[in-house]
């Protein structure tokens, strides 16, 4: 007679999975219509030279370099395959980490049903997990495939530990050891999970602790050496200085404002931001809330206890996220803000535990009011699919972005910066000088800001004023980042020479740029264009070259080079460098115009033909003279 009963709830939780990946979807569908934005994307991506090949050589330098200091290989990887088949379309990069967070909802489903045996709490958690709109940021900024491809294998790794737990074979041991490793291999945020494991054996409370310790030996040997890895590269990215005592004393109320701002987020998701900056004037002061962040954080540590006092699945959620958010409440200065999104992805899932077991025990304690409940969980839940679905939007390009960010902050340097970077690319120079001269005023030591401002004077042909702030950059105080800024400030002096025609004072401009930076690109396609001035083409062509091996994913520079080949008169090799440029940029006209002479001079009439027809669609005006040639048939 329980037949019918036992098979309605079985059908009601296999359609959990299902609710969970189509609620996800829809939540962040937006995300597959963003673009790519300036915020770390050209560096992982739009301009980064090892995904553009699957060669061995880029492999194995995927796999042996800490690209920008940070080691991800498999991130990386992942790009370089979808480089491969789709090329730069940003639906598909986005599409692959929308696809990873459906996976993670359902691996977060399964590993807290297999932790609880409670299919409808973990249904619940799971929701509140995946579809809030914290997790914007590190689904639809591209950049960020780090944190949706290190939770997918860390996920993996727990719920293979708890199927081993529940009586699994050794198979599932070394399934979990391996996800480690591989989660490790696209991010070291997975250096925590050996805390968890031990979590999840306290909370399954039938496994002795030093049984647990022993099983977990190997899980903490991995995360402990692909942890030295990491801070080695971060501490040199940060510099070798290391902060003195009372900045690190500080730092811990910095660490403490952190906690609790992704713990108020968490409940109240309101005035997200790409970034929480620091409060100005740090380290010297700090504001009130600061001072009072750890007594506060205190207080809460001691009413959580109390009030979950006895119940195992809520402290186990409590745990979770402070064991995995505690090395990345910024003890150290690695990140620019005090606070950011992104890093509170995976342990997100323990506050989405503790707020479904929390409605678990009103549901339980007010059992006449069950449907009321439900009803507010559901409104819950609507609110997040909206906020999240209006989150995704700020991403969609560079402007939605830094628009967002500066009416949360208008304060932020950082913001006006790339703002301005977006407006210079996009051939608003007016708006683009108007945001630097913004960063400067807030700042007028940055650097960076100067070089960017100076390239911008320069676009507008005020060469005398691009000249000056190329020098108000190389008299400021180096930081982290001196080498680039410098090669930047040099190849711009260099730029503003070359344009009033002083090529030996432009020459040693772009030699002082690559004497600080040796691999800068542009400053080889620099010489370049002084070696075609001087008549040199074969020399031109050679620099060219250098400049397109550093920047492969620039059509300009394989144009360059294409057409110093040309005039050198090698036009076979040309040809191809051609076609990498319309490749790479498709609204190349110039380009198009090119390839169509140079297919024209091998005696390929058909591809000169149509490559002129694409230049002349594109608003070239093709030589009437050549067109007369092409077409005399």
């Amino acid at each position: 007679m329980n037949i019918v009963p036992e098979f309605r709830l079985r059908k009601a939780t296999l359609a959990f999975p299902l609710i969970i990946a189509a609620l996800t979807l829809a939540a962040f569908w937006p995300s597959l219509s963003n673009g790519f934005t300036n915020w770390d994307d050209p560096l992982y991506v739009t301009q980064n030279p090892l995904i553009t090949s699957l060669s061995w050589h880029n492999i194995s330098a995927i796999f042996t370099t800490a690209h920008r200091n940070i080691y991800a290989p498999l991130v990386l990887a992942s790009y370089a395959v979808e480089y491969r088949f789709f090329g730069l379309n940003p639906a598909v990069y986005h599409a692959t980490n929308l696809l990873l967070h459906i996976f993670n909802a359902l691996l977060v489903y399964f590993l807290l049903s297999l932790v609880t045996g409670r299919k409808r709490l973990a249904f619940a958690a799971t929701l509140l997990f995946a579809l809030h709109p914290l997790r914007v940021e590190s689904v639809a900024w591209v950049s960020e495939r780090k944190d949706v491809l290190y939770a997918f294998f860390a996920l993996l790794s727990l719920v293979f530990h708890a199927l081993r737990r529940c009586g699994g074979g050794n198979w599932t041991r070394a399934v979990s050891i391996t996800a480690l490793a591989l989660s490790l291999l696209a991010n070291a945020k997975a250096v925590p999970l050996p805390f968890i494991i031990l979590l999840l054996d306290w909370h399954a409370g039938a496994i002795p602790l030093k049984k647990s310790i022993k099983d977990s030996l190997p899980y903490f040997a991995i995360a402990a050496g692909f942890g030295l890895i990491n801070y080695a590269t971060l501490h040199h990215a940060a510099g070798a200085a290391s902060p003195g005592p009372a900045y690190l004393l500080k730092n811990i109320f910095a660490a403490a404002c952190g906690f609790l701002v992704y713990i108020g987020k968490t409940l109240w998701p309101a005035r997200l931001s790409a970034l929480y900056p620091y409060p100005a004037g740090y380290p010297q002061s700090l504001p009130a809330a600061y001072w009072l962040a750890p007594p506060a954080l205190i207080a809460l540590v001691l009413l959580f206890a109390r009030f979950f006092r006895g119940n195992r699945t809520a402290i186990l959620g409590g745990a979770f996220f402070s064991v995995w958010i505690f090395p990345f409440l910024q003890w150290l200065p690695i990140q620019p803000g005090v606070v950011m999104e992104h890093l509170s992805y995976m342990p997100s899932v323990g506050p989405s535990l503790v707020l479904a077991e929390l409605l678990s025990m009103a549901a339980r304690k007010y059992r006449a009011r069950r449907a009321l409940l439900a009803a507010g969980f559901a409104a819950a839940l609507l609110a997040l699919c909206v906020l999240t679905w209006q989150r995704t939007r700020v991403w969609k390009n560079s402007f939605t972005l830094w628009n967002d960010r500066i009416a949360r902050h208008p304060d932020s340097t950082l913001a006006y910066i790339n703002r301005g970077a977006a407006y210079q690319e996009a051939g608003r120079l007016d708006e683009a000088a108007a945001d630097f001269d913004c960063a400067l005023k807030l700042n007028p030591a940055l650097r960076a800001a100067w070089v960017k401002l100076g390239f911008a004077q320069l676009a507008q042909r005020k060469l005398e004023d691009a000249e000056a702030s190329a020098d108000k950059a190389l008299s400021l105080a180096g930081g982290q980042d001196a080498l680039h800024t410098n090669a930047d400030a040099h190849y711009l002096k260099g730029s503003v020479r070359l344009e009033r025609g002083d090529l030996d004072k432009a020459d040693a401009a772009f030699d002082s740029a690559l004497a600080a930076r040796p691999d800068y690109g542009y400053a080889f396609a620099g010489k370049g264009k002084i070696a075609l001035a001087k008549g040199d083409a074969r020399l031109a062509a050679g620099y060219f070259a250098k400049a397109a091996a550093q920047y492969p994913l620039a059509a300009d520079l394989w144009n360059a080079l294409a057409a110093a080949q040309s005039i050198a008169g090698d036009t076979a090799a040309a040809i191809p460098n051609y076609k990498k440029a319309v490749a790479l940029n498709p609204r190349g006209a110039q380009a198009w115009a090119n390839l169509a002479i140079a297919c024209f001079d091998s005696g390929d009439t058909a591809c000169a033909q149509s490559s002129a027809a694409k230049a002349a669609a594109l608003g070239h005006k093709m030589d009437p003279a050549f067109l007369k040639l092409l077409y005399k048939q």
